[in-house]
């Protein structure tokens, strides 16, 4: 098994463990079918070959997430079962895209940094309450997304800028 299908099924265990533990903590056993649901589309994705079933897949999870929040599950079991199956869609799409393409590694690279930086941003915001006024909260989310814009700019310039093999 290769190390991106292994990285796919992983999300995709954990996207849905996520979403089925905070829905069976709350005690909604229809909200466990609900989030265990979705799971079949990215596994015939592969026998069955549709554009659209990456996006019935993060639309049904995403709404099962809603659900979730509204019925009162933990918001901290919640996100990163949305974060998760954001990148199940992500990697379902890249079967199409990079088939055959050298810049998977690049692509992982970049999408785990992202999943990462996402979930440490949200959780945090998760944990602390700071009551800033409006106007200092998006200039903060800017600062922030210029400085996400950049690493991700240093982590695409680091691998065009590596040599080749000496010798070549």
């Amino acid at each position: 098994m290769s190390l991106r299908k292994a990285v796919f099924l992983l999300c995709l265990a954990s996207s849905t463990a996520c979403l089925a533990v905070a829905f069976g903590i709350v005690g909604s056993w229809w909200g466990v079918g609900l989030a265990i649901l979705p799971c079949v589309f990215p596994l015939i994705h592969g026998r069955i070959p549709a554009r659209w079933l990456p996006r019935v897949y993060l639309v049904s999870m995403f709404c099962a997430a809603a659900v979730g929040m509204v019925t009162g599950a933990t918001p901290h079991l919640i996100l990163p079962g949305a974060v998760l199956a954001l990148a199940v869609w992500d990697l379902m799409n890249q079967d199409r895209a990079m088939a055959g393409s050298g810049c998977e590694k690049k692509h992982a690279r970049s999408l785990s940094l992202a999943l990462c930086l996402g979930l440490l941003v949200a959780e945090g915001g998760l944990m602390v309450s700071l009551p800033l006024p409006y106007p200092i909260m998006l200039l903060l989310v800017i600062l922030l997304v210029f400085c996400v814009s950049r690493v991700f700019r240093s982590l695409t310039m680091d691998s065009a800028r590596r040599p080749g093999p000496p010798g070549r």
